[in-house]
């Protein structure tokens, strides 16, 4: 598995940072497949993301406890379009979390 953080501005309001890593992703194409808690990151958000009806699935954590998000690539989820799309994804947070992205 490999994980790559997604950089949270300091001053973040843990309320908004899930909805808008939903909505960015969901704008970028993908589809929410699961949303759930991971009973090992007490109080997180996951989300498994799919593209259409490609190979392979996107699962990114926002741990507010830690005000930590990170995408996570299994081995066996893994698609052609994953590392691309989380190339666009981190420039998309960026942009979204430095201009005060509103919902």
């Amino acid at each position: 598995m490999k994980e790559l953080e997604i950089p949270l501005p300091r001053n973040a309001d843990c309320l908004l940072i899930g909805a808008m890593i939903e909505k960015v992703c969901v704008s970028s194409g993908l589809q929410v497949a699961l949303k759930t808690t991971l009973n090992k990151f007490a109080g997180s958000t996951h989300w498994h993301f799919k593209n259409g009806t490609d190979k392979g699935t996107l699962e990114i954590t926002w741990w507010p406890a830690q005000l930590r998000a990170w995408f996570s690539i299994q081995g066996g989820r893994n698609g052609k379009w994953i590392d691309q799309k989380v190339v666009l994804l981190q420039e998309s947070f960026r942009t979204a979390f430095s201009s005060k992205y509103t919902l």
